[in-house]
């Protein structure tokens, strides 16, 4: 782990809390994480809590008055909502204007949605896009529109999610691959495309070339 990845596994773990206060002690119970390695990026773990913007102090159970319940989330859900003046809401958009983190109420829910059902309130419709996938027909006529637009025959990922609105990780999901999607859309691949060999494919060259030459293939 390097100093970047510990100071946020501190962040996320405070976040967890619900605090800004972070001990060794509260530190190593929930994340996981020894004590002392802490020493291997910092002097202190005063110099460790100022890198990640949080307050030592005693730990959380000795000043906080309980964890954050269900109903203080659903509460504060509420409240920003009304705030906002809306009925939908993002934890994205929560986390701005919370007096808590947006991962507190999803631990207690299992799920953003979950919270957002128990306090009345309904997903963005950007996170109702993204909570499910979009048809084969939707994906290639995106696909196709991308194509025309740029004026090519080919199309490559990082091309496509330049200008499209559904982007190609959740195409490969809907077709199992980028060239399954390409063939649907009629699309050629790019002529700098490599193709990802399966492991299995490759053992099986392998096996192959050595049973011709009677020994193991070296370079």
């Amino acid at each position: 782990m390097n100093r970047l990845e510990f100071i946020d596994l501190m962040r996320k773990t405070a976040q967890d809390l619900g605090s800004d206060r972070l001990t060794r002690e509260d530190f190593s119970k929930h994340s996981g994480v020894t004590r002392n390695e802490y020493a291997k990026h910092f002097d202190t773990w005063a110099d460790a809590c100022a890198a990640a913007g949080l307050q030592t102090g005693f730990p959380v159970s000795h000043f906080a008055p309980k964890p954050y319940s269900k109903e203080d989330c659903v509460e504060e859900l509420r409240r920003v909502a009304t705030m906002l003046g809306r009925n939908d809401l993002s934890s994205k958009t929560f986390a701005k204007h919370a007096r808590f983190s947006a991962h507190v109420v999803i631990r207690r829910f299992g799920g953003w949605k979950n919270a957002l059902d128990a306090a009345g309130l309904e997903l963005t419709l950007k996170s109702k896009k993204n909570s499910t996938l979009p048809t084969q027909e939707e994906c290639v006529s995106e696909m196709k529109r991308v194509a025309n637009l740029l004026g090519q025959s080919y199309l490559t990922g990082r091309q496509y999610d330049k200008h499209s609105t559904i982007n190609n990780q959740r195409v490969v999901k809907v077709f199992g691959s980028w060239p399954a999607a390409l063939a649907a859309a009629e699309i050629s691949l790019s002529p700098h495309y490599i193709r990802e060999i399966p492991v299995k494919e490759l053992s099986e060259n392998f096996l192959k070339v050595m049973q011709e030459l009677g020994k193991i293939p070296t370079l």
